[in-house]
């Protein structure tokens, strides 16, 4: 996967990012409609915070990137979890 461009990390940190700790996704067919919750511990109300449509292709460009930064994470808490096991 490309690199993304120094614009482009500039403008990624221009907007503010809000927390969410839910998320859903739905094939449509224009694409991946991905919805973001939050849900508070002291509440079971669901609030929604953003949505997002990729086209299949760009999810797919997402699935990649995520796969590339949080498949070492995983190996990590893998072995740590393994080890307070």
């Amino acid at each position: 996967m490309e690199k993304p461009k120094e614009i482009e990390l500039l403008a990624s940190l221009e907007g503010q990012a809000a927390y969410v700790n839910r998320f859903v996704a739905s094939g449509t067919p224009a694409g991946v409609r991905i919805a973001f919750l939050e849900i508070t511990p002291d509440s079971a109300q669901q609030q929604f915070r953003s949505a997002v449509l990729l086209s299949y292709q760009d999810a797919i460009e997402l699935k990649n990137l995520l796969t590339d930064i949080l498949g070492p994470v995983e190996l990590h808490l893998n072995v740590v979890n393994n080890k307070s096991s």
